[in-house]
């Protein structure tokens, strides 16, 4: 029964640490759908905003240009299209901020290779473009795993590669013991970065003592599945049959107690009874063997009873009922050397 319980518990506890992983996941989800509309309202605010201020600082830029125009009127359109031109600039500076850089141009693996300054042996297999996040995905995963190696193992041999179908290998040979300690937060964050994109990650030594970093990702970013949804079910699962076996695990063991504590008391008193006959029957300086008694004496030996000093007493049930009001009552027979030197019935009432 604590096993049951414990087990009960220990399911619910991972129940609530789903509960909590998916409310973590729904606000990242909530972030990245803020993030992506906003980005969507700069594109939409650039392409209309951004026309309407490009044409009417051409509009003004011609009536600046129109001879009939005194100086003065000349002067006042030069100094409306030099306010527009500024705010077709500052709603452009507005935008860039909105799309969290999103358009900037992302390094190719060959540049961050060249960038980490290794010697590192680099095979790209990929030949077409890649999707815009993939790439930056690509470059995070390329970038952490060659700093680590920067860290963790100067000068040991590297091997890039990325297979067409964009697997990502940074493999090191073993190198010098260093005394950098890294926290393993940066692969945690890799880890991170590529299933928010579908992909896999994983990290590990390898068997020459180096280690590897491989990150499996997509063609295009998938659509973020809530892996959570499935461990909860499954959880919840787990909960309802633990608590269905704690249930039943209970009832048996109550029911072993309701039943089986009266019919042991039944089969102690009946099969141990010694009949009033067979007690009469029985006579003094009889042999053991001589006397029909039961196969069974009772279990529970009076306390502070008597017995004739050299004797081994034997105690006996005087009914088969355990339950009536002579339950407590015994037979008492005492023996020396294989014979009958005493008997007794013990009456003894309950309260």
């Amino acid at each position: 029964m604590p096993w049951a319980f414990g087990r009960f518990r220990r399911r619910y506890a991972e129940l609530q640490e789903v509960g909590w992983e998916h409310a973590a996941l729904l606000e990242r989800d909530a972030d990245n759908a803020r993030n992506s509309e906003r980005a969507r309202l700069a594109g939409e605010m650039h392409d209309l905003v951004g026309h309407e201020l490009a044409r009417a600082a051409l509009l003004v830029g011609a009536l600046e240009l129109e001879p009939a125009l005194t100086a003065q009127q000349r002067e006042a359109a030069k100094t409306a299209r030099a306010s527009v031109t500024a705010a077709a600039e500052r709603l452009a500076d507005v935008m860039q901020v909105l799309r969290a850089d999103t358009d900037e141009p992302v390094a190719t693996i060959e540049e961050v290779v060249a960038r980490s300054g290794l010697d590192a042996e680099l095979t790209n297999g990929r030949r077409t473009a890649i999707d815009g996040i993939i790439a930056r995905t690509v470059h995070r995963v390329a970038a952490e795993a060659l700093t680590n190696v920067i860290k963790h193992a100067p000068g040991a041999k590297v091997t890039v590669t990325l297979t067409a179908n964009l697997e990502l290998r940074i493999t090191n040979g073993p190198a010098p013991k260093t005394t950098a300690v890294g926290s393993g937060k940066g692969l945690v964050g890799l880890a991170e970065r590529v299933a928010l994109v579908g992909g896999w990650f994983e990290a590990g030594p390898t068997d020459d003592g180096g280690f590897e970093v491989r990150a499996k990702l997509p063609e295009r970013p998938l659509p973020r599945t809530t892996p959570t949804h499935v461990r909860r079910q499954s959880t919840e699962e787990e909960i309802r049959r633990s608590a269905r076996n704690t249930v039943l695990i209970t009832s048996v063991v109550c029911a072993v107690i309701a039943i089986g504590v009266p019919g042991y008391m039944v089969f102690d008193a009946v099969t141990s009874v010694l009949t009033p006959q067979q007690f009469a029957q029985a006579k003094l300086g009889a042999d053991d063997d001589d006397l029909d008694l039961p196969l069974r004496t009772r279990v529970d030996n009076p306390l502070g009873v008597t017995a004739p000093p050299g004797t081994e007493c034997r105690y006996y049930s005087t009914h088969a009922n355990p339950f009536d009001s002579h339950r407590h009552d015994l037979h008492q027979l005492c023996f020396r050397d294989d014979r009958l030197v005493s008997k007794e019935w013990l009456v003894r009432r309950s309260g």
